[in-house]
């Protein structure tokens, strides 16, 4: 087995100085501002954002706290996180781990006894149901700055919206009975609910979305895209089926979320959402046909492979990004360094190191990773 060997000398530069070489460049001082933003409730939706004033005068007046998980991939946080973001309701963030990743912090069990998520606080009290959630904000919070998501309760509307509530149901249950069960059985039932979806959005020409009531995206397609999203990686990866491209009006919906930034700030990747369902909903069940698929999200067939080469127009933004972050955020983090063979590509196999956030906050992170690298013949100093 191969090693990619890490250098270490004397002319290495610490975080702080990479941190003030960052901060010298446009993109540095950009990212600066942005955060600086963001500190202070501004700016555009992001997943760092601990606070959204929205015109709001203080955190202090802010009724509402948003739990969602700190990994960013909880699909029922993700459509509540939308809708607050397009409704503009001012709201505070709490991060709280999902339950496949640990024990919940006993302040929110405190809060919420069986540690469901998402979970919103309103005026002291807890709400854990996310539609039932969506629905509240949406009658609390209206009239101007606060665009309506749901039609009036007695208009027909009204009535279709709950029809296409019932039918998002039916969509979900007939994507598990085809990825999660072996074999291809389930795929007639799937395109089945696709195509009912496809015939409902084609109800409203005029609009890409399930209902022309409001300016943009409604409760209903709040409620389908997080899943949706899902199933785009989903289904390929497991079963060999791209379903995107086959559905007009799918596809015009979902690339009318595509322009949207609430959408864009909250929206995951394929690869995070293939290894991030087996853990919550259990592993898909692959057929032969979905190979391709598969090998090439996980990097088998030399799609990618570790070191990624640099990204042509947008290398500058994602390194000082990350730079920044590593350099001022000194919580616990685990660090995962992976094998390579005599080619440079990723074996699959990698050594998980965890370095404490006390270890970090007193500056000790680089000699304690360099140890544990040493430990295991990743690393070699030079003389």
């Amino acid at each position: 087995m191969a090693h990619r060997v890490i250098a270490s000398c004397p002319a290495t530069p610490s975080w702080d100085q990479l941190r003030d070489r960052v901060l010298a460049t446009p993109v540095g001082a950009k990212l600066q501002s942005e955060d600086a933003e963001r500190a202070v409730g501004r700016g555009p939706p992001h997943r760092a954002s601990k606070l959204r004033l929205f015109g709001a005068k203080s955190a202090e007046t802010v009724r509402v706290t948003f739990y969602r998980d700190s990994a960013a991939w909880c699909p029922y946080c993700q459509k509540l996180w939308i809708m607050l973001e397009e409704k503009q309701v001012p709201y505070k963030i709490e991060l709280i781990n999902m339950r496949s990743y640990g024990d919940k912090p006993p302040a929110f069990l405190a809060k919420v006894p069986r540690g469901l998520l998402p979970a919103l606080e309103l005026d002291g009290k807890m709400y854990t149901e996310s539609l039932e959630i969506m629905a509240m904000l949406d009658d609390l919070f209206s009239g101007p700055g606060h665009r309506a998501l749901l039609p009036r309760r007695d208009s027909p509307a009204f009535a279709k919206s709950q029809q296409l509530l019932q039918l998002e149901r039916s969509l979900f249950s007939a994507w598990c009975g085809y990825v999660f069960r072996p074999g291809t059985s389930g795929r007639a039932q799937f395109d089945k609910a696709l195509q009912a979806v496809e015939s409902a959005l084609a109800e409203n020409p005029r609009v890409p979305w399930f209902l022309d009531f409001t300016d943009g995206p409604s409760l209903v397609d709040l409620q389908y895209v997080s899943h949706v999203e899902r199933m785009l990686a989903s289904v390929p990866y497991w079963k060999g089926y791209d379903f995107r491209g086959s559905y007009p009006h799918i596809d015009k919906w979902l690339t009318a979320f595509e322009q949207r930034p609430a959408y864009m700030a909250t929206k995951s990747d394929w690869y995070s959402h293939i290894k991030d369902i087996p853990p919550q909903y259990g592993p898909g069940i692959p057929v032969p046909a979905a190979a391709a698929f598969s090998a090439a999200l996980d990097g088998a067939d030399a799609a990618w492979h570790l070191p990624l080469p640099p990204m042509a127009t947008s290398v500058s933004t994602f390194l000082a990004s990350a730079l920044l972050r590593i350099a001022k955020e000194h919580g616990s983090v685990q660090l995962n360094v992976g094998q390579v063979d005599e080619d440079g590509r990723y074996t699959g196999e990698f050594y998980t190191f965890a370095l404490a956030g006390f270890i970090r906050n007193r500056g000790e992170s680089d000699a304690c990773l360099n140890r544990l690298l040493f430990e295991k013949s990743l690393l070699t100093f030079s003389k």
